[in-house]
Parts: structure tokens; sequence; C-alpha cells
């Protein structure tokens, strides 16, 4: 007969499994660089000592309060359960429909928080742009994970905002996304965004598993995702979705397309 270990005893207990902080956890998706995520990829946090320097590191926390197994899986880009953000109103759709007009369209969904490209790639969504894909590119983006929250939306771009910029310009008559956003109504316990890029496709693929429809079919929305090429920065643009998929694209912040607008997004507050 075993003996069971004596409280106190780290006998007995399995490795890796101490207790975790998820939201360390999760940020590590977001703060791991990619040298770093491919030296785990391949082994290199099997060596315990080599992981608790990557978490005092990166985390700046005690590696003992970090469950291995679930840090190794967040810097390999394997999607961690996190729960879902729900809106303190059980009637927050029925609310923002109430406001009318392109408000009386919305729709609600749930988006699983911390999806990133490479996870969604053809297992949520096709992508008939393929940029992005290239070493060379990926190294340039910077794109955060979606958000894990009830989201609401609309059809279609926000009216009006086709041909904005991202950034502020010193143009007349040229409205800017933050501008676009903060025009809109006040909701109490809602707070309207600029989304990052693999939210809005999240959105877009659960409004097509739903209902059959493809939004943004010849359109595009600016997200919070930037692209560092050679000489400036751009923003990425996400849109173009039919049945070969959705693109994303980039474009300077001060500039403007007559094809891009803002599809924003109502989150809990």
């Amino acid at each position: 007969m075993k003996k069971r270990p004596k409280k106190g005893d780290s006998r007995g207990k399995r490795p890796g499994t101490t207790s975790v902080d998820r939201r360390l956890v999760e940020h590590t998706v977001q703060a791991v660089p990619g040298d770093v995520r491919e030296e785990v990829i391949k082994g290199h946090l099997n060596n315990k000592a080599r992981s608790h320097n990557l978490i005092r590191e990166l985390l700046g926390t005690d590696p003992t309060k970090v469950n291995l197994e679930l840090f190794a899986q967040a810097l390999k880009g394997t999607n961690i359960p996190v729960a879902i953000r729900e809106f303190a109103s059980s009637d927050m759709l029925e609310q923002v429909k109430a406001l009318g007009g392109q408000f009386g369209e919305a729709w609600m969904t749930e988006v699983p928080g911390g999806e990133t490209f490479d996870q969604q790639r053809d297992r949520v969504i096709k992508f008939w742009s393929s940029w992005h894909w290239e070493k060379k590119e990926k190294v340039r983006l910077t794109i955060e994970p979606s958000i894990a929250s009830q989201v609401i939306y609309f059809p279609n771009l926000i009216e009006g905002s086709l041909g904005c910029t991202y950034d502020k310009i010193d143009e007349e008559g040229k409205l800017c996304a933050d501008e676009i956003r903060d025009s809109l109504p006040h909701v109490a316990g809602l707070r309207w965004i600029v989304g990052n890029p693999p939210t809005v496709t999240r959105v877009l693929a659960n409004h097509l598993q739903e209902t059959g429809e493809y939004l943004l079919p010849n359109i595009y929305t600016w997200t919070n995702g930037k692209c560092q090429p050679q000489y400036g920065l751009r923003q990425l643009v996400v849109g173009g979705f039919h049945g070969g998929g959705v693109g994303v694209g980039s474009l300077r912040s001060g500039h403007w397309d007559d094809v891009v607008g803002l599809f924003v997004l109502g989150v809990p507050d």
C-alpha cells in the first residue's frame, strides 16, 4: 500500500500542475517574441530551468505559480479556453435595436478568446489573401488574439464611415475611425471598439454559419492590427468576404480608400 504524502510534502504532486493565473498565461500569447516561441515549439520548454527563466523574463512572476503545460500551450499558439465576458444587461441587444436606424439591424454573437489567424485558418474561416502567411511578412505584423466576449455588431459598415481614415489627418471633411466610434450613441454597459483582426474575422465566420450571409463582401473595415513594412507603418483592413474566403490588406493610417470604412463592435464595458 502506497503511503499518502504528508501535508506540505511535494511527493505525489504532478509536475507542472501548480496554480495558474490564467491572465498571465493568456498574456504570453501576445508577449512572447517569435524567436522564443520557435525555441519552445522545438522542445526547449522541456528543460524546467529554461521554462522558469522564460516565465521570469516575460511575465515577471514566480514560475511555481504558473501551470507549465498551459504556458507551453499558449506559447505554441494552442487556444486556451477563456471565460466569455457577458453584458451585464440580458436585454443589451434589444437596447441597441431600440435606437433605430442602422442600430435596429444589430446582431449579437460570442467570440472565443485567444484565437489567432493561424488557429482560425480553414478551421474557422477561409482566407483568400496569402501575403500575411509569408514568414518575412508575419514578423512585421502586430495582431492581438481575439477577445473572449459577447459582441454586438451590424451587418454593414457604420453609415457615413466609408472612405474614413484610421488616424486623424488635417483635411476638411475626412473623419477618422475614433471620431466615428465616439459619435455613436452611449449605451450603459456597452463600449464601442475598433476590433482586432481575429475578432472581426470570427464575427464574420459566426454570422455566415448562423445565416449563410457573407458580410463585407465588397468592402473592408479598419482594424487595430498593424504591419511594419520597410518604410512607415500600415493598419490592417479586413473584408472582401465571399465564398473563396476573407481578405486581409493594409493601408497607411492617414490614407483612405473608397472601399474602406468602420465595422464597429460593441463589447461589455
